[in-house]
């Protein structure tokens, strides 16, 4: 996986219905 991002905080998450609120989810630094 490869791609340009500017710096900052990036939140993601599971996309499945109730994941997100089960905490499948993270944050992506990029500095």
């Amino acid at each position: 996986l490869s791609f340009n991002a500017a710096p900052g905080t990036y939140e993601f998450f599971c996309a499945i219905p109730g994941h997100k609120q089960i905490g499948m989810r993270g944050t992506l630094v990029i500095r």
